[in-house]
């Protein structure tokens, strides 16, 4: 929506109305109602929606409509939009890691990395919301510097927003003291933005406690 043209600054709010799509059509468009809906001083160019936050889900096909408040002639008027295109909120994913206790010891840390992707942006093998095959690599460093891969990385799929992966990083430096070692875990993979496949980089910072030999 380009923004109105307001000299006498007449316009005192801006509300935007979502909807679901499927409850927009001949029978129904007069009587829909939102199923979310907030307002704004101003008009922005962008709206941050929150995925999971106010009944909106990924994978729904939405449309919105803004409803413009205006005071002109002593009185308060509103003037409306028609319906936007279908659109759909994609929530960024997030990448955790839950270390194994019977996997740490002296000389190496293990335990499940795990990614949630509620808006299906990443690819994998037989993934119902996004069957495609996907290469997964996973590069690590810890005090030493020295900067290790791991290829042909394959991450499991539990549900459509769930995907996990067994890591173990063997070789750790001997006779160390390691309290709170950091170590900087990149995770790189395709993911599906604006229905192109482009690169992405998920950075994770461990921060375990690995014994002392």
């Amino acid at each position: 929506m380009e923004k109105p043209t307001d000299e006498d600054k007449s316009i005192t709010k801006y509300t935007y109305e979502i909807y679901n799509a499927k409850d927009i059509n001949e029978e129904s468009i007069s009587t829909a109602e939102p199923v979310y809906s907030f307002s704004s001083n101003e008009l922005k160019k962008e709206q941050k929606l929150k995925l999971g936050e106010n009944g909106l889900v990924s994978n729904v096909d939405y449309r919105f409509k803004v409803v413009v408040d205006y005071y002109d002639n002593y009185k308060n008027n509103q003037i409306e939009t028609g319906y936007s295109n279908y659109f759909q909120i994609v929530g960024k994913p997030t990448l955790e890691f839950t270390p194994d206790d019977e996997l740490i010891s002296f000389n190496q840390i293990g335990g499940v990395v795990t990614i949630k992707d509620e808006g299906c942006t990443i690819p994998n093998n037989e993934r119902k919301c996004a069957n495609k095959e996907n290469d997964f690599i996973i590069k690590y460093y810890g005090p030493d510097n020295v900067k290790k891969t791991i290829n042909g990385v394959s991450f499991t799929n539990h549900d459509d927003n769930t995907l996990t992966y067994d890591l173990l990083l063997k070789g750790l430096t001997e006779n160390t003291l390691y309290t709170f070692l950091k170590f900087m875990l990149i995770l790189i993979c395709k993911m599906v933005k604006d229905l192109e496949v482009v690169n992405i980089l998920v950075v994770l910072l461990l921060r375990l406690m690995v014994l002392r030999l």
